[in-house]
């Protein structure tokens, strides 16, 4: 299938033309490639687009799709990136199986996640979940009763993301500062733990 060069080639042209461009107050997306081929047994078509987008500065987008009646399938896929996130991700059908996949990376803890999904007509899927992070996942149940597994991070995840911040705490003896460390994590509800 055509899925992996295209979105390779989306994902170079849009990163390249992101990172060339400083931040400035003003946007100036465009689009940087556009494109689509086709012949007796199949095709592809693809849009990139790059430029400044206020508040997260230099920004890459592009997406494409493609077809194939000998080898009786269809895909497509999306990438994008900023300063802080990049998102990789694509899609291939058959008659009998789907496969999806994305990627996710988080630049400022230098962390990254993908996931992949197989799924087939005789009824059989498979979820894989990967991370550069510790992680372990739990099943739970939604509302009506479906299952579910929730997948988070583990470790010093928390740890990168918590400041250091001053409280003033009333004793017996009169005030006191004592130095907490706030975290914050998962949901973003703050959590205060004595400051080591």
């Amino acid at each position: 299938m055509f899925v992996l060069p295209t979105l390779l080639s989306l994902v170079v042209a849009a990163a390249v033309s992101a990172a060339e461009l400083p931040y400035k107050s003003f946007s100036n997306v465009t689009i940087v490639a556009l494109g689509k081929t086709k012949n007796e047994t199949g095709g592809e078509g693809h849009v990139a687009a790059a430029g400044i987008l206020p508040p997260f500065g230099s920004i890459g987008v592009g997406c494409g799709v493609n077809w194939d009646i000998e080898k009786e399938g269809y895909g497509g896929g999306l990438n994008a990136g900023s300063k802080a996130f990049g998102l990789g991700g694509g899609y291939s059908i058959t008659n009998e199986t789907m496969s999806v996949g994305a990627g996710i990376g988080i630049n400022p803890s230098n962390s990254s996640a993908d996931f992949t999904f197989k799924g087939s007509t005789n009824g059989t899927f498979e979820l894989r979940f990967k991370s550069t992070e510790d992680f372990e996942c739990t099943p739970e149940k939604d509302e009506k009763g479906g299952k579910v597994v929730v997948c988070r991070t583990t470790n010093n995840i928390r740890t990168r993301r918590s400041t250091l911040e001053t409280r003033l705490l009333s004793a017996t003896s009169g005030p006191a500062i004592v130095l907490y460390r706030r975290v914050v994590c998962c949901d973003d509800l703050p959590e205060w733990v004595l400051a080591e």
